[in-house]
């Protein structure tokens, strides 16, 4: 019986002696669990809040402070704490949906112009300089045939000679001023002498004679503004000054014939220029008429006179002279001289005509060409 105690004894401490190292065993897995979890996750708050990242329990500093123990809860090493996480950016809302497309306003339209079946008036294109060739004019002949080709209008309202013959038309310039108007000597009609009588210009340097034709200026025989008798080549050679101006045709226009016209007046340049060679000569225009003047006249019309003016300027050409368009700052818009220019109604010039006369000839200078 003793022996069975003794036996029994020891099989219960054998069990005992199993089932506490069982229980160490258990222990032991748990602590290794819990000290893995600690180490991956860190300690648990004993105060039964889930310690924050990034904070100290006992200091509350943040950035990733050591705990002040030094130690970890279940008395290992010390281990830093993990970055602060930064906070995602505030998200911002989306603008509210809707289905009505944006409205953009249309830019203002410009109004049509409004249609008509009537073609715009143009008046006739100008001769420019730019497409002007030079004729080669030998003969009278020549000078007419040339002027017909040109295309200027026969209406005296948009009648013009701009364009025509560059080198011979003066164009306009500055000023030349009063000493360019004093040293010119002016050869003409009545229209002319009337520079004297209107007291306009030196009566030494007008050779005016009432009734003038460019057939009697050749020869005819006058009193010189010297006093002295002789033909007007005379004259001009004795004074050679350094400008004149021919003024002839009022009375030629209604008495020659185009070709017979240009022939006189053409031999009385040439008597011009071997009496004073070293002048320069101009021609100027034959005057227009007035409106109440030229609707009773047959011959002395502006029409013709426009149609001379034309002949003269080839023919200045043809000279190697100048020409001075002076008749077109005397016209009204009708193509008319204006009344308020004349002197008689009719084809005689006041003081205030006069006026326009060296204001033009001091505007379109040789000299300033």
């Amino acid at each position: 019986m003793a022996a069975n105690r003794k036996k029994t004894r020891r099989s219960r401490i054998k069990t005992l002696t199993y089932a506490v190292i069982a229980v160490l065993v258990v222990l032991m897995v748990i602590t290794l669990v819990v000290t893995v979890r600690y180490m991956n996750e860190g300690a648990p708050d004993l105060s039964g809040k889930t310690a924050e990242s990034g904070e100290s329990k006992e200091t509350g500093k943040t950035g990733g402070a050591e705990n002040t123990n030094g130690a970890s809860a279940t008395g290992g090493t010390t281990k830093t704490q993990d970055p602060p996480k930064t906070q995602d950016p505030p998200k911002t809302e989306d603008p509210p949906k809707t289905d009505e497309k944006p409205v953009t306003q249309d830019p203002p339209k410009t109004e049509d112009p409004p249609k008509t079946d009537d073609k715009p008036v143009t008046d006739d294109p100008p001769v420019t300089d730019i497409h002007w060739t030079d004729p080669d004019l030998k003969s009278i002949d020549d000078i007419i045939k040339f002027s017909n080709t040109l295309g200027v209008s026969d209406d005296i309202a948009k009648f013009s000679l701009d364009g025509l013959y560059p080198g011979t038309l003066l164009k306009k310039t500055a000023d030349a001023g009063e000493g360019y108007k004093n040293e010119t000597v002016y050869i003409g009609d009545s229209t002319t002498l009337g520079l004297k009588t209107w007291k306009q210009h030196s009566a030494d340097l007008v050779f005016g004679f009432g009734s003038l034709t460019p057939e009697t200026a050749c020869t005819l025989e006058v009193t010189l503004p010297d006093g002295t008798k002789g033909t007007i080549k005379d004259g001009i050679s004795r004074v050679k000054p350094k400008r004149i101006v021919i003024t002839l045709g009022t009375n030629g226009v209604a008495l020659f014939a185009e070709k017979t016209f240009l022939q006189y007046y053409g031999k009385f340049v040439d008597q011009i220029k071997t009496a004073s060679p070293d002048s320069e000569i101009i021609i100027q225009t034959i005057m227009p008429v007035t409106e109440s003047y030229n609707n009773k006249m047959k011959k002395l019309v502006n029409s013709r006179i426009n149609r001379y003016n034309l002949l003269l300027l080839g023919l200045a050409k043809m000279k190697g002279v100048y020409f001075l368009n002076t008749a077109e700052c005397l016209k009204n818009d009708k193509g008319h001289f204006r009344d308020d220019l004349t002197s008689d109604e009719g084809v005689h010039h006041n003081a205030e005509s006069y006026k326009l006369w060296f204001k033009y000839l001091r505007e379109h200078a040789v000299n300033l060409q």
